[in-house]
């Protein structure tokens, strides 16, 4: 399944305000991956994706420490009835980095919002977000991975995110 034209180009344009704001000096630690450039991505998880036919119309917010592939904030675009286009964020994250992040999760929203997206192997939670434009939606984007680093860095202080709790 993909985005339609008008989708794709919500989401370019949200990726546009994303670079710019990651660009600056105190957000440089965050980093923009557009999943079209993703799919021609080496390693094991970009080549388990394609064979799993998964889709690559998003945009998303890689946060450190954690990969990409385990831990970021996700914008995607979705056509509507009418042929307008909604996009939407929200956390994902793989079931190796549950413990840390699914307490942040139910904060943000209700338990109901996560579910299991079984071609991606990873938990995936849309926030209750009002339509808005592609700059309000990077907005909330860039807040929502400030937080979650902030929770996370905070949570795992220095160990590897998937360490084994005591």
């Amino acid at each position: 399944m993909t985005t339609s034209a008008a989708g794709r180009q919500a989401l370019e344009a949200v990726a546009v305000h994303l670079d710019a704001a990651v660009a600056s000096t105190e957000l440089a630690t965050l980093s923009v991956v557009r999943g079209w450039d993703a799919v021609g991505f080496a390693g094991a998880e970009a080549q388990a994706l394609r064979n799993a036919g998964a889709p690559w119309d998003w945009i998303a917010l890689e946060i450190p420490p954690t990969s990409f592939w385990d831990l970021h904030v996700g914008v995607l675009a979705t056509a509507l009835a009418d042929l307008s286009t909604r996009l939407a964020v929200g956390l994902h994250w793989r079931p190796a980095v549950d413990p840390v992040v699914r307490p942040l999760a139910l904060e943000l929203a209700a338990a109901e919002a996560v579910h299991f997206a079984r071609v991606s192997g990873e938990n995936q939670q849309e926030l209750p977000l009002p339509p808005c434009s592609p700059a309000e939606t990077a907005r909330a984007a860039l807040d929502l991975a400030h937080h979650v680093r902030a929770v996370v860095s905070a949570t795992t202080a220095g160990a590897p995110l998937d360490a084994p709790r005591s």
